[in-house]
């Protein structure tokens, strides 16, 4: 495996946890996306796009698609877990999805963009 490939294994699975554990707790009928995304959780997921892209140099795009795509499998991981208990819940999860790889990935993608500029001021490297 190489370096960068488990540098984004690092970072999609703290920008999943970073996403889930405020999301989670919420109970079902008081769950509102993309509403309930926004938050810490969501900076948490551009500092880390943003880390990885100036200090660890992986590549822009890779980095922003990664931990972007973390916070819709956050909240398909409701889903699943949800599912199990309940079959009629989340009738419209792909809506869900949807809702919340928006901002995921908007933020993702604007941390990763904001590490490449420092990156390239600092002399690491071009944006990729």
């Amino acid at each position: 495996m190489t370096r960068e490939i488990r540098i984004l294994v690092a970072a999609v699975a703290a920008s999943f946890l970073a996403t889930g554990l405020p999301y989670w707790p919420i109970p079902y009928a008081q769950v509102g996306l993309p509403g309930d995304i926004w938050g810490w959780g969501l900076v948490a997921v551009g500092a880390i796009s943003f880390l990885c892209r100036a200090f660890l140099g992986t590549r822009a795009w890779l980095t922003a698609l990664v931990a972007g795509s973390a916070v819709p499998a956050a909240v398909f991981a409701r889903v699943v877990a949800e599912g199990i208990r309940d079959p009629t819940s989340h009738n419209l999860w792909p809506l869900e999805l949807i809702l919340s790889a928006g901002p995921g990935l908007l933020v993702a993608g604007v941390g990763a963009l904001a590490g490449a500029l420092l990156a390239r001021i600092v002399g690491q490297g071009g944006v990729q």
